[in-house]
C-alpha cells in the first residue's frame, strides 16, 4: 500500500493534538448491545466497534447508507453503478455474504443469496448503527464471519418534516411524529425518493439515466408494562422501482420484531424478540424468514455476567420463473461468561447451531483483555466461526443468461448462473486478533488491531460443465486497522487506515477487496448554530473480473464537503458537496460512478 505512510500521518497528528488537549468532559463513550447481544460500554468492549448515530447522520446528510458506511474502518463498498443498484459490502476482506446485518435486531441478508443489499435502505430510514468487526458466530451463528452491522430504523422524539435537492434530479421528502411519556412512546415515520440518475453501465451499453423511486414507512412504539416490564415494537416497510438498461425492477422489503423483556430480578433479564423479514423481487423472488430468540443476562456480582440464549429461524425461499420453492429451519444456542481474575479480563462465549440440511456446528471464542497502564488496554481473540450454504448455492437450476462470473447476483443479471449443490458443507473460519486502546486524553482515542482470518471450504464453482457450486478454496486474510478519534475545542476528528492482504489458496487477491485505505472525518463546530466538515476516503488499487479476465481496479481517492446551520431552533439547513475534484474513478468494472454532485437540505422541527 503505497500510501500507508501518509494514512499514518493524520494519526500522528491526532496524537499531537490531543496530548496537549485539557478538555474535561468525559471520555468517548457510547453503549452497545451488538457485540455480545447485551448492553455494554464501547470503553469496555474487546472489539473493533463503530456507532453511527442520528445526529452523525444528520450532520453528515449521506446520499446512501453506502456511502454512510464508507468512512467506517475495515470496510470497503462495490456498488453496481446509479443510485439504488445493487450494492455490496465488505468488512475485513471477507465476502459480501460473510457480514450479518440485522435490522433492529431481526436477521435481514436476504434468505435466497446469503447479501444483505445495502441500497435497500436509505440513511433517511435510520436511527442509529452499530459495526462490530471479527467474528461473531460464537453469538449469531451462521454468516458472522466478518462481523456484524446492525441498523435501528429510524425513531423520533419530535414532529418533524425534512427535504433534499440535488444533482441527478434528486427530491426527497421524509416526516415525521414523535410521541412520549416517561418510558412510553410512540414515533411514526415515512420517507419519499425521486432520483432520475445516470447510467448505471459504462459504454457501450445503453447510456440512459438509470433512476430510483422508492416511498417507505416505519414505526416504532415501547410500552412499559408495570415496573419491570417493556414491550417494544419495530417495523419498516419499503417499495421501490430502479431502473437498469434491462429493464425496471419491482422491489418491497418488509421487516419487523416485537420484543419483550423482564427484568426477574434486579441481576436477573430476560427478553423475548420475535421477528420477520421479507425481500420480494418482480417475479423473480420471494424470500422471508420468521425468527424467535431468548436472551437472559444474569449479573453474578464479583463472579461477572452470565448471557444465554436460544434462536430459531425459518426461512422459505421461492424463485419463480427460475425454479426452486424451498423451506429450511435451524436453531442454536449460546452461553457467554465474562469475568475478571485479578486485572485480567475473560470472554469466553460457546455455541451449538443444528442446521436441516448439514446437521450440527459448533464455535467459540475467547477474548482476554489486561490493563497495560491506567490508559492503556491490550487483547487478545481467538474465534471460530462459519457460513451455512444459502439456498441458491444448494438449490439453483442454474442459467444459460448473461450472469457476473464472481457470482454477485443482482438484479441487473438476468438469473443465477450456477448449478446448486445439495451436498455443500459450511464454510468455516478460525481467527485470531491482537488489539490495543488507547485513552490518549479523556476526549481522544487511539486504536490498533491486527488480524489474521483463515477460511476454509470457501464455496466457489468449478467453472465447467455443469457449473457447479462447490467446497473448494481456502483463503488466508491478513490485516492491520488503526483508528483515531475525538475532540478538541471546535475540532472533531475522525481518521482510519487499513492494511490488506485477501488471498485465496493459490496466491491471487480476492475481488474487490482493495489492499489499503484511508478515512477521514473533520469537523468545525465553532457555535452550536453551524458547523463544516470534510470527508476523505482513499482506496488503494482492486482487483474484478473484466472483459478479458481478472483486471486492476485503479486506486482513487474522494474529497466530499458538507455544512450544517441552524437557522432557528426549529429549521436546519444543510448542504453537502460530493467528490469535489469530480475524480473520475470504478468500485466494479463496467459500471459507472457519480460525478461532482451537490446536494441541499431544510429540516423542521415542531
Amino acid at each position: 500500500m503505497k500510501f500507508l505512510p501518509f494514512a499514518l500521518a493524520p494519526v500522528a497528528l491526532a496524537i499531537s493534538v490531543s496530548a496537549h488537549a485539557t478538555d474535561t468532559t468525559s471520555a468517548l463513550n457510547e453503549v452497545v448491545v451488538t457485540a455480545s447481544r447485551a448492553a455494554e460500554n464501547t470503553s469496555e468492549i474487546s472489539a473493533s466497534t463503530t456507532v453511527i448515530t442520528r445526529e452523525d447522520i444528520e450532520a453528515r446528510q449521506s446520499v446512501s447508507l453506502a456511502q454512510l458506511l464508507s468512512l467506517a474502518g475495515g470496510i470497503d463498498v462495490a456498488s453496481n453503478g446509479a443510485p439504488g443498484a445493487s450494492t455490496s459490502v465488505f468488512m475485513r476482506g471477507t465476502n459480501s455474504n460473510h457480514v450479518l446485518v440485522l435490522i433492529d435486531g431481526v436477521r435481514a441478508n436476504t434468505a435466497n443469496d446469503g447479501r444483505f443489499d445495502f441500497s435497500l435502505l436509505r440513511p433517511e430510514d435510520i436511527d442509529r448503527i452499530e459495526i462490530v468487526r471479527g467474528a461473531r458466530s460464537a453469538q449469531y451463528g451462521s454468516d458472522a464471519i466478518g462481523g456484524v452491522i446492525q441498523i435501528f430504523t429510524r425513531k423520533t422524539s419530535r414532529n418533524f418534516v425534512a427535504i433534499k435537492a440535488g444533482s441527478f434530479k434528486t427530491q426527497e421528502l421524509q416526516a415525521g411524529v414523535g410521541i412520549s411519556k416517561d418510558l412510553d412512546y410512540l414515533s411514526l415515520t415515512s420517507s419519499y425518493a425521486d432520483l432520475d440518475g445516470f447510467s448505471a453501465r459504462k459504454a457501450p451499453s445503453n447510456q440512459d439515466r438509470d433512476g430510483q423511486h422508492s416511498k417507505s414507512a416505519q414505526i416504532n412504539a415501547g410500552k412499559q408494562l408495570g415496573e419491570k416490564s417493556m414491550l417494544q415494537f419495530n417495523a419498516i416497510y419499503q417499495d421501490r422501482q430502479v431502473e437498469f438498461d434491462q429493464g425496471l425492477s419491482d422491489e418491497q422489503l418488509s421487516n419487523a420484531r416485537v420484543a419483550f423483556s423482564h427484568a426477574t430480578t434486579a441481576n436477573w433479564q430476560q427478553t423475548l424478540e420475535l421477528g420477520y423479514n421479507r425481500v420480494e423481487r418482480d417475479n423473480t423472488l420471494d424470500a422471508s424468514r420468521l425468527q424467535g430468540s431468548w436472551v437472559t443476562q444474569v449479573n453474578l456480582g464479583k463472579a461477572g455476567n452470565l448471557i444465554a440464549g436460544i434462536d430459531y429461524q425459518q426461512e422459505e425461499i421461492n424463485t419463480g420463473d427460475f425454479g426452486y420453492d424451498k423451506t429450511i429451519q435451524s436453531h442454536g444456542g449460546f452461553v457467554t461468561i465474562e469475568s475478571t481474575l485479578q486485572k485480567l479480563g475473560i470472554n469466553a462465549s460457546a455455541r451449538r447451531d443444528e442446521h436441516e440440511r448439514f446437521g450440527g456446528h459448533n464455535t467459540g471464542s475467547l477474548t482476554l483483555t489486561y490493563p497495560v497502564a491506567n490508559s492503556l488496554r491490550a487483547y487478545g481473540t481467538v474465534a471460530s466461526a462459519f457460513k451455512a450454504p444459502t439456498a441458491e448455492q444448494l438449490f439453483s437450476l442454474g442459467f444459460n443468461g448473461f450472469c457476473e462470473e464472481d457470482g454477485d447476483f443482482d438484479f441487473d443479471d438476468f438469473g443465477p448462473c450456477f448449478v446448486g449443490n445439495p451436498a455443500l458443507q459450511p464454510e468455516k473460519s478460525k481467527q485470531r486478533e491482537l488489539g490495543l486502546r488507547w485513552q490518549v486524553a479523556q476526549q481522544h482515542t487511539l486504536t490498533t488491531n491486527v488480524y489474521d482470518n483463515e477460511i476454509r471450504g470457501l464455496i466457489t464453482n468449478d467453472f465447467a460443465f455443469p457449473n457447479n457450486y462447490i467446497n473448494l478454496n481456502r483463503a488466508r486474510i491478513k490485516g492491520v486497522e488503526l483508528t483515531a478519534q475525538g475532540k478538541h475545542g471546535i475540532f472533531n476528528y475522525q481518521i482510519n487506515a487499513n492494511s490488506l492482504k485477501a488471498k485465496d489458496d493459490n496466491g491471487d487477491d480476492l475481488l474487490r477487496r482493495p489492499r489499503g485505505g484511508l478515512n477521514g472525518l473533520f469537523m468545525l463546530q465553532p457555535s452550536s448554530r453551524w458547523s463544516v466538515g470534510t470527508e476523505v476516503i482513499a482506496r488503494s488499487h482492486a482487483k474484478d473480473f473484466g472483459n478479458s479476465g481478472i483486471e486492476r481496479v485503479p486506486g482513487y481517492t474522494l474529497v466530499n464537503l458538507l455544512g450544517q446551520w441552524k437557522a432557528t431552533p426549529q429549521l436546519t439547513l444543510g448542504l453537502r458537496a460530493d467528490n469535489v475534484t469530480d475524480k473520475q474513478y470504478a468500485q466494479v468494472i463496467g459500471f459507472n460512478t457519480a460525478d461532482r454532485s451537490g446536494y441541499v437540505t431544510a429540516r423542521y422541527s415542531f
